[in-house]
């Protein structure tokens, strides 16, 4: 195994294929989203002070799913402009106290206006 670059990673990871890229989150006590660019080891900032995101993946259409503390919320987020997209921020007009992450294996929900809460 080598190192290949000297950052602060904590959590995600996410690896995007078409990008040779991986997205990552950083240490506390301000998490952010970042990319690594495999190819130049470049390091971007995504998006900065992500609500202590602590979990990642891919989403499909380019964006990631993304599992935030505080607030306790699942957002999407566009890496390619920063935008953030709140799927879930509260369950049955409670505030979620915590979100399990994607990785955990455990079920997340959304909220649809006008429907019950639908698995994702």
């Amino acid at each position: 195994m080598n190192r290949i670059v000297e950052t602060d990673a904590h959590e995600g990871p996410v690896y995007v294929a078409a990008e040779h890229a991986l997205y990552f989150t950083t240490q506390r006590p301000q998490v952010d989203v970042k990319r690594l660019d495999l190819e130049t080891r470049d390091i971007t900032v995504i998006r900065t002070e992500a609500n202590v995101a602590n979990g990642m993946a891919p989403y499909g259409d380019g964006r990631l799913l993304v599992c935030e503390q505080h607030p306790a919320a699942v957002t999407l987020l566009d890496p390619s402009t920063g935008e953030v997209e709140v799927l879930v921020d509260s369950y049955m007009t409670t505030t979620v106290p915590t979100i399990p992450t994607p990785s955990c294996g455990m079920q997340m929900y959304r909220y649809v206006p006008g429907f019950s809460n639908v698995r994702a």
